[in-house]
Order: structure tokens, then C-alpha cells, then sequence
């Protein structure tokens, strides 16, 4: 693949990356989320298949940093059941320290049935940790707020409302692959149960799914949603903690599981699996407007050579997400395209924030 590159007017560096997780064992990591205790740990949470439990179907896996990066526990299977993939449908959110949340689920995949998203069968759930993931609860209920697949997806949940009250970005359907619809939800303490999703982005023409939200303010908030019809990524505010969202308007790039970061200059980074496909990859997109306007400034991956890789469902690079570990340096995790061997690598790589320097 070839070195991550950034434009003279972004505010990132290229430091180094690597694989994570390689071994007989681990078979196709993907779909990373990480979150960072207060001590500095990171806790990682991904998908694969993991050969002693289940060689056909995936795993969901985590594993823990105290060292920022430079080395990985053992990872563990902690959701697996038999004849489903088992996936993140969220991936694991800080609640605080002493109550970690893994928001996933169960699929079953039938590309036969053609489209974006070919399941057949599907189940969300989840699980929770009070001793910083060390342990987890048996899974909870299902959940089940939108009218056929539901997916608390949004890699910066949860956003913290009041001392009782979290937001959460999330997307579903009317119906299987058909109307897709994002926007939010809100819990109370345990987090286990969900109000019905306030709507950001729905069209009858369109499909919006992948959707991330970041705080700008005591009770203002950016929301970035990808389109799987045009491709043309939207976004909408809200000035009054989720309520009420504006009218959507087109970003001016092409994204798929969407992941925004605020950089210590106030500066916006929106990465996403670029569906423009000119480059194929992942790419970084900055607003220096609070979301008003965008400015591509470079790729966070792209495979050496476009030509030997497909794009389409089961082969997709993506799920960015990014920690800081410091006041300048940030983790990205993604996992790539699979190689011509059919292997996929799930990639760590660290950035400097130079808004800082």
C-alpha cells in the first residue's frame, strides 16, 4: 500500500503504521473501534475470523493497549454464535471508565440476494463492562428501533446529553436493503433500552446509512451521513443537543463509514472509504468552517495498485476510526481492501496533529 500523503494546507503527519493482530489464528481482521481510559489504556474492538472457535464464521475479538500502540494483548473472542457472522454494529463505546458498551450483532450473508447490504438475517445487541473490559455482561435485549435493520452506527458514541442522558448516532430500514434512514436515539441509565430515532437524513429516492456526529459546542452538533444512491455524502446541525436537526446539505465528497475528529486548532476531519473510487481508499476531507465547506487533503490508505482490487460488498477497505494518545499524536485504525491472496490487514497508523506544534 502506499504511504499515507497530506496536503500542504492539512494539518496531519504521516509517522508510521502497521499490521495488527497477524497470525495463523486470526484470519481477516476488520471493522477496528478503540476508545482511550483515563490512564492512557486503549481498548480495541474488531471482528475476524478466529480459527479455534469458528473457521467459517467471524468472531467478535478485543484487545488492550498500555503502551499507545506500540504493543497488543493477546486478543479474546468475546461474541460468537454458531452458523452467524458475528460483527460490531457500533463497536464499543465509553460510557466512563468503570462502563464500557460494545454495541453488536449477528448476520447472515447471502450475496445472492444482490445490493449494498445482501443479509438475510441479522440481530443487535449488546454487552456491557464495569471493571474497563476486563469482564462482560451476558448479552442484552435486542435492539430494535427502526422498523427492519437497526445498527448504532457512529464511531464517536456516545455524545453526553446530562449526567443521565446519552445521544447516539444510528441508521436503519423500511425493509431489507430498502429505506435507509439516519439519525438519533437517546438512552438513560443502564443504557440497555433506546427511544425511537429522531430522523436526520430520509428520502424515498435515497438511501443514507453510515452516520457520525461530533460535538461542537455545549448544544451544538455536526452530523456527517453517507448516500448510497448518488454517493453524495450530506450533512445537518443541531443547536439544541439533538432534538431538532437542520435540512441536510451535500459535503462535496463521496464517503462511506464516516468518522469525524476535531484537531486542537478546532480544524474538522471527516475520513471515510472514498466511493468517488479517484483514488480508491480512504480519504480525509477538512473543514475549517465548522462543516460549512470541506477540503480533501489526502489519503489516509490507498493500495498500491487500484486495478488489483474489488470494490464491491464483502471486498470493501473502511471503518476508520482515530484516538488521540496525546496532545499531538493520533491512532487511525482501519482495515484494507483484501490483497490478491484474499487477505485482509487490519492497519494502525499514527499521525501527528501539527495544529498543535
Amino acid at each position: 500500500m502506499k504511504t499515507p500523503n497530506f496536503s500542504k494546507t492539512s494539518n496531519l503527519k504521516f509517522i508510521d503504521s502497521k499490521n495488527l493482530f497477524e497470525s495463523s489464528e486470526i484470519q481477516n481482521p476488520s471493522t477496528p473501534s478503540v476508545v482511550k481510559l483515563n490512564d492512557g489504556k486503549l481498548i480495541l474492538l474488531f471482528n475476524c475470523n478466529f480459527q479455534p472457535i469458528d473457521k467459517k464464521n467471524s468472531t467478535v475479538m478485543i484487545s488492550e493497549s498500555k503502551n499507545f500502540g506500540e504493543s497488543w494483548a493477546t486478543p479474546k473472542p468475546i461474541y460468537n454464535y454458531s452458523g452467524w457472522d458475528c460483527i460490531s454494529m457500533g463497536g464499543i463505546a465509553r460510557i466512563s471508565d468503570n462502563h464500557l458498551m460494545i454495541i453488536i450483532g449477528r448476520i447472515k450473508i447471502d450475496h445472492s440476494l444482490g445490493g449494498d447490504e445482501p443479509f438475510s438475517g441479522f440481530y443487535t445487541t449488546s454487552k456491557h463492562s464495569f471493571d474497563q473490559g476486563q469482564t462482560w455482561s451476558k448479552e442484552e435485549k435486542e435492539i430494535n428501533i427502526f422498523p427492519f435493520w437497526t445498527e448504532l452506527y457512529g464511531t464517536s458514541n456516545p455524545h453526553f446529553i446530562s449526567s443521565n442522558k446519552l445521544m447516539w448516532a444510528c441508521m436503519g430500514t423500511k425493509g431489507r436493503d430498502q429505506g435507509w434512514h439516519s439519525g438519533v436515539t437517546f438512552s438513560s441509565y443502564p443504557h440497555t433500552t433506546f427511544e425511537p430515532p429522531t430522523v436526520i437524513a430520509e428520502n424515498e429516492n435515497r438511501n443514507y446509512s453510515d452516520i457520525d456526529i461530533l460535538q461542537l459546542s455545549k448544544s451544538h452538533y455536526l452530523s456527517v451521513i453517507r448516500e448510497h444512491v448518488t454517493k453524495n455524502s450530506v450533512s445537518s446541525y443541531s443547536t439544541d443537543s439533538g432534538k431538532t436537526w437542520s435540512e441536510i446539505q451535500k459535503t462535496g465528497f463521496q464517503g462511506a463509514n464516516i468518522k469525524l475528529f476535531q484537531l486542537s486548532s478546532g480544524a474538522i476531519i471527516c475520513t471515510y472509504r472514498n466511493e468517488n473510487l479517484n483514488p480508491k481508499g480512504i480519504s480525509i476531507s477538512q473543514s475549517i468552517d465548522n462543516g460549512n465547506s470541506w477540503e480533501n487533503i489526502g489519503q489516509l490508505y490507498e493500495p498500491d495498485d487500484p486495478s488489483d482490487v474489488e470494490h464491491t460488498p464483502g471486498s470493501l477497505c473502511g471503518y476508520p476510526d482515530m484516538v488521540k494518545i496525546n496532545d499531538t499524536e493520533i491512532l487511525s485504525f482501519f482495515h484494507t481492501y483484501p490483497d490478491k491472496s484474499g487477505k485482509i490487514s487490519l492497519r494502525q497508523t499514527k499521525l501527528i496533529d501539527l495544529s498543535q506544534q
